[in-house]
């Protein structure tokens, strides 16, 4: 079962922060897979926050069943967000690295 943000018990809100957190540990980029509906997942609302607040690169990957996305959630703060392309993800990472200054 999987139950939204704001509505686990605190102890499991506080493990599923501290995994994220883990998880942006020592990375220069947060590359997001983005779906008609990621900007309401309040997981990703928060991984996207703490980026920000860390001075990450960010950039966005639309899934490959997406032509668009929902609101500009991430391309607001200047992220590009990308159709898939295995030719160019790893410049696309570095791109977003040196935007960041890292």
């Amino acid at each position: 079962m999987i139950l939204p943000y704001g509505k686990l018990p605190k102890t499991k809100e506080g493990a599923v922060k501290r995994l994220i957190d883990s998880g942006l540990n020592n990375t220069s980029v947060t590359c997001f897979l983005i779906g008609e509906k990621t900007y309401s997942r309040p997981w990703c609302q928060y991984e996207l926050n703490k980026s920000l607040e860390d001075k990450k690169g960010i950039i966005g990957i639309l899934l490959p069943n997406q032509e668009k996305h929902g609101p500009l959630w991430i391309s607001r703060f200047g992220a590009p967000v990308y159709k898939w392309d295995h030719t160019k993800f790893a410049e696309w990472i570095e791109a977003a690295a040196q935007k960041a200054g890292r």
